[in-house]
């Protein structure tokens, strides 16, 4: 099979839409339509080109993954095979050394040879599990009606047992107190029903925003990072 495209248009049809809140990292690639987005999504196709023939069918089938591990290792593995070629060293896929299996081996243009690993550290389970409650909140909040733009803001991640409902009905009523004032802005502090944090509520006269919800934050001490 001849690999002439990662995402065609075929493809990009077969995935689901967009979810603002949560989605795979290829559906947010190839739904979102942001001019950087689209320019990002055509440089991968370029590296992909660059490939060794014999090295493409494993790396188009990962990019397409909705799977973010199978996804982003792909693209990454991507993304330094580029820059080694950029750099003008040679690259090559190696075979097994020691009983591991690097992804490739470089020579310099100095002649110097090195192996290069690529890994790709993922969120463990439990953060992945905060994150969907987390955007399972937004998602709730984002179907209330108003005109003005909020934030949420979480102290602590929400817990097992989340009243989605009651949350978002408590924070419509407090919207509905509110003087719809050209730049006013509004908070509130929000303890109980699983949920420990605060709301943001803003409003600006010239802008009716189509979505609640503008920016969200995690509890920064609790979140994790790996790169």
């Amino acid at each position: 099979m001849r690999y002439t495209k990662v995402f065609d248009k075929k493809f990009i049809e077969s995935l689901p839409s967009f979810d603002k809140f949560s989605n795979p990292a290829v559906v947010s690639l190839c739904k979102r339509k942001e001019p950087s987005i689209k320019a990002f999504k055509a440089q991968i196709e370029k590296w992909f080109l660059n490939l060794p023939d014999q090295e493409k069918a494993d790396v188009y089938s990962r990019l397409r993954s909705k799977d973010d591990k199978q996804h982003l290792s792909a693209f990454y593995e991507l993304l330094f095979h580029q820059y080694c070629l950029e750099e003008g060293w040679e690259v090559k896929k190696h075979s097994s050394v020691e009983g591991q299996i690097p992804d490739f081996l470089i020579t310099t243009q100095n002649g110097i040879k090195f192996f290069l690993e690529v890994a790709t550290v993922m969120d463990k389970e439990e953060m992945k599990r905060n994150e969907e409650r987390f955007n399972k909140l937004l998602r709730k909040i984002n179907k209330i009606e108003t005109d003005f733009l909020v934030s949420v803001h979480l102290k602590e991640w929400l817990k097992e047992e989340v009243n989605y409902a009651a949350i978002a009905k408590k924070i419509k009523n407090w919207l509905k107190t509110l003087i719809p004032k050209d730049k006013a802005h509004y908070n509130i502090e929000i303890h109980g029903f699983g949920f420990c944090g605060s709301i943001d509520a803003s409003y600006y006269a010239e802008l009716k925003p189509k979505k609640v919800v503008y920016t969200s934050g995690h509890p920064q001490d609790l979140v994790e990072t790996s790169l």
